[in-house]
């Protein structure tokens, strides 16, 4: 049975599967459904309140709080001092009330009718509550499916709108680009979008790389899901999605996926299709490819314009490697920033200043942080991949991205905006993952997000 036979059939059977649970129609979240939710990015003027603070006998500012303990055996310090006497030592989740705290990177405790002190990194304001337990429920999370190879843009269209109507506290859905053969290109936040904290994690950037968008489209189902009662290490999902807002986009190049899935079918404009299927025979009477057309544009990386789009992003954008030409993989388009998706993500960035960006590729199970940045940024990179790999069972690879880092997402991030940003690459094979690795991928970065979150805030 040959290629074109083997996928019309899986084809078939997957619009079967479809029918059975009402069918996914291309563009069904319209512009206009998604605008009597939200404003693009609006801002709503808010009221200005100065607060002058107080400070004790001693320059420290007085708070009068309540704080717990945030990591296991810390020191209650007689003097504000880390070689100084020790009074107890505080297990994780213990309740303390804080009169005032100072610039030295220590708290005020007051204990007893006595004063003590504790080191600022050692606590939290966020409430633990240490013996309270919390098991998530497969059968709740209904929405996003997770039993078909194929994640489509249609399938995330449909999903985000659900999942919108159904935890409107929770979500909340923009519109932030329009790709070249218009699909869009949307961001999801959730929590507060007035919070202190803000978080950036991308995915579906390259074509054949749309299990990053299964799996983040599942973690926004999750947190909007169990946003009043989840619970991760003590800390209510409520009050890190209220002091910390993640902004996700799921598929930053929804052309590219479409072409990986349904080759030649997924292209609306005649000019495009006329310019993938010359860049294949090209490929294909030069040496480029042996593989069949289906094959090739299986493992298509660019966008509908042929472009990488993380190889467009101005940070040394003329240094970048790759092809000089359009084409499946590795061109960086004819200029920087040249690209729709490209700037959707830049006006982003710009718009949000978020605290800490994560761009989810594949494969290998690994957090990248090193594109050239400067050393106090790489050393926060750094921090931030260990946490997170720790926690998501994900190897730190210190591989130095430079020439890499050109034209890259990460490197843009890292080097024009000085904002950390991470390269977590899911799963272990070649893209397109195969969907048997999505459940190993779910369970071990499900909490992910939610320790970035903590990280962020605590610090």
């Amino acid at each position: 049975m040959n290629m074109r036979r083997k996928i019309l059939i899986l084809t078939l059977a997957a619009s079967l599967t479809l029918s059975a649970c009402g069918n996914k129609k291309e563009n069904i979240v319209s512009d206009e459904k998604i605008n009597s939710y939200e404003h693009i990015f609006s801002n709503v003027p808010g009221e200005n309140i100065n607060i002058v603070p107080e400070y004790d006998e001693d320059g420290y500012m007085i708070t009068n709080d309540l704080v717990y303990v945030s990591k296991d055996n810390a020191n209650l310090l007689k003097t504000a001092d880390s070689e100084g006497e020790k009074a107890d030592n505080l297990q994780y989740g213990t309740e303390l009330v804080r009169t005032s705290l100072s610039e030295n990177g220590y708290s005020k405790i007051s204990l007893d009718d006595k004063v003590f002190f504790i080191s600022n990194s050692d606590i939290t304001s966020l409430k633990i509550d240490k013996d309270k337990d919390f098991k998530y429920s497969v059968s709740a999370l209904n929405i996003v499916e997770t039993t078909r190879q194929f994640y489509t843009y249609d399938d995330m269209c449909e999903d985000i709108m659900l999942i919108r109507q159904q935890y409107p506290e929770a979500v909340k859905v923009y519109a932030i680009g329009l790709s070249w053969d218009n699909r869009t290109v949307y961001d999801i936040v959730l929590g507060n979008p007035d919070a202190g904290k803000k978080i950036i994690i991308t995915g579906g950037m390259s074509g054949c790389e749309y299990m990053s968008s299964l799996v983040l489209a599942k973690y926004i189902e999750y947190y909007a899901r169990y946003a009043a009662e989840g619970l991760y290490k003590g800390y209510s999902y409520k009050d890190l999605l209220n002091n910390c807002c993640i902004h996700i986009i799921p598929m930053v190049n929804p052309d590219g996926i479409a072409i990986s899935q349904f080759y030649l079918d997924a292209v609306k404009t005649k000019t495009y299709y006329d310019n993938i299927s010359q860049w294949f025979e090209r490929d294909q009477s030069n040496g480029g490819t042996s593989l069949s057309i289906e094959n090739y544009l299986m493992f298509y990386d660019g966008n509908v314009r042929g472009c990488d789009i993380n190889m467009n992003f101005p940070y040394k954008w003329e240094e970048t490697g790759g092809n000089s030409y359009p084409g499946s993989k590795n061109y960086k388009g004819d200029s920087a920033r040249s690209e729709n998706e490209t700037l959707a993500l830049i006006k982003l960035i710009d718009k949000i200043n978020p605290d800490l960006v994560i761009n989810m590729k594949t494969s290998g199970s690994s957090f990248n942080y090193y594109f050239g940045q400067n050393e106090a940024l790489l050393k926060k990179c750094n921090d931030y991949a260990n946490q997170l790999g720790s926690v998501s069972s994900h190897i730190v690879d210190n591989f130095k991205f430079l020439k890499d880092g050109y034209g890259s997402f990460e490197g843009y991030v890292n080097n024009v905006k000085n904002i950390p940003c991470l390269r977590m690459n899911i799963g272990n094979g070649n893209a397109p993952l195969s969907l048997n690795e999505y459940n190993s991928i779910w369970n071990s970065t499900r909490e992910m997000l939610a320790e970035a979150m903590i990280m962020l805030i605590n610090n």
